[in-house]
């Protein structure tokens, strides 16, 4: 064997961790906003594709975009989009999916 073998010896005798290919997607699957928004079409909301497009080299992107997640968009569309507060999705997982969003 190479003396790289124990790398693969290593691997083999740890314990296998699970974890979601996108997990920012899942945590938007599982708060919701997947139901209203998809990565490259529209949905209800912008394609989230659209979305990163859109705020692509402002600095302050992510700032706006969970401003508008946390207070809603209003009643300027056809459909607003509600607020999202704490008891919906966490800071930490808002700012993840606000990651993947602009990641897009």
């Amino acid at each position: 064997m190479k003396s790289s073998s124990w790398v693969y010896q290593l691997a083999a005798s740890c314990p296998m961790i699970t974890v979601p290919v996108n997990a920012n997607e899942t945590i938007a699957r599982e708060t919701g906003c997947l139901a209203c928004h998809a990565v490259d079409k529209r949905v209800v909301g912008k394609a989230y594709r659209d979305v990163a497009a859109k705020y692509r080299g402002n600095p302050f992107a992510a700032t706006i975009i969970r401003y508008k997640v946390r207070n809603g968009t209003g009643n300027n569309k056809p459909v607003p989009m509600p607020p999202f507060d704490e008891s919906k999705i966490s800071k930490a997982d808002l700012d993840s999916v606000i990651d993947w969003i602009l990641k897009s």
